[in-house]
């Protein structure tokens, strides 16, 4: 028979959103306030930045700008050639949960250095820093773990 099996894959919505909308815009906004906006980035990371920012830290933030610059890319690219492609969405999920890990392992490295690791003590910024890798992580590891997409042969 001349049939050809193929395989699609049902992706939760949530899923869909963030790897295809988030994913591609918070890097994007990434290179512009890493760049142009230092101090409202390095105040969101830490109450004792004092602006303005040094030409140290603004080195470290224009490299970051590069990485971002380079994932919006990384993801556009994904976006319009592999699409439907998991093995490739989930090693760069994996890659991405290794980042968040380490953003996190900042932030509580830094509070801890501040004595602010009572959660009495943490400022707006650091729950939305805290909670949104957190929850982005999870839902990142819960795809990797497959949680949710399942996928159907077709018979063309």
């Amino acid at each position: 028979s001349g049939k050809k099996q193929s395989q699609r894959m049902t992706v939760p919505l949530v899923y869909l959103v963030i790897f295809t909308i988030f994913d591609f815009l918070l890097p994007l906004f990434g290179v512009y306030a890493h760049i142009f906006e230092a101090d409202f980035i390095l105040q969101g990371f830490t109450p004792t930045h004092k602006p303005p920012t040094t030409p140290e830290t603004q080195l470290l933030l224009d490299a970051m700008a590069g990485w971002f610059a380079g994932l919006a890319l990384l993801f556009l690219i994904l976006i319009t050639t592999k699409k439907n492609d998991r093995q490739t969405w989930r090693a760069v999920q994996a890659n991405l949960v290794l980042v968040d890990l380490f953003m996190l392992f900042a932030f509580v490295r830094e509070m801890k250095r501040q004595n602010r690791l009572d959660s009495g003590d943490w400022r707006l910024e650091d729950w939305q820093n805290i909670g949104g890798y957190v929850v982005i992580a999870v839902v990142r590891i819960s795809y990797v773990l497959g949680v949710g997409v399942r996928e159907r042969k077709h018979i063309k």
